[in-house]
């Protein structure tokens, strides 16, 4: 009488035996380990590979630091060596936009290209541009009830003695002015 597989030590696998430690009908996602087909690793022929950004260490996939991957960290993400994250990463006429450095421009600094009739324009240099900061003029004395009005630059005094005077400073394009309202 014939002796089973089991009798001789062995194991039965589609009608013929094989021994204990091999395996019988593994996939091709799996491996034999000591007689029992489990899944592959990363660390295995064949095996599943790791997404990008990850290390097969041990079978596992580990996350690997953006420096490993070449690239380095911008707010917890890496991105591109190449890339800026910040305004500081960039020449100092330029800015950080959408992870590349650009040109700045003068609203950046919050200036202006140019200013619009009425205004007066204090040209200012900002990132090797000419940029403007604009200053409204306001060349006209409202609200004082007034006989005459003289204006002069800031410095002499009121020269009407013989009625009620009140000086008042205003800014203008000019600069400070001292208005001398002669009151009725």
């Amino acid at each position: 009488v014939a002796k089973t597989c089991e009798e001789m030590g062995q194991k039965t696998c589609n009608g013929s035996c094989i021994a204990k430690t091999a395996c019988c009908n593994c996939s091709s996602s799996q491996k034999c380990v000591s007689g029992s087909c489990v899944a592959k690793t990363c660390a295995d022929a064949g095996g599943p590979a790791c997404p990008a950004g990850y290390a097969c260490q041990a079978g596992t996939c580990i996350a690997q630091s953006c420096e490993a991957q070449g690239k380095r960290t911008c707010n917890g993400s890496c991105i591109a060596a190449s890339q800026c994250c910040t305004d500081t990463d960039c020449s100092a006429n330029q800015k950080c936009a959408g992870k590349s450095c650009v040109a700045k421009t003068c609203a950046d600094g919050g200036y202006q290209t140019s200013c619009v009739p009425g205004q007066q324009a204090i040209r200012i240099p900002y990132a090797g541009l000419t940029c403007y900061s604009c200053r409204q003029c306001n060349n006209n004395i409202s609200g004082i009830v007034t006989s005459a009005v003289e204006c002069r630059k800031v410095g002499g005094f009121c020269r009407n003695s013989l009625c009620q005077v009140t000086e008042i400073t205003i800014g203008n394009c000019q600069g400070n002015l001292v208005c001398c309202a002669r009151c009725l």
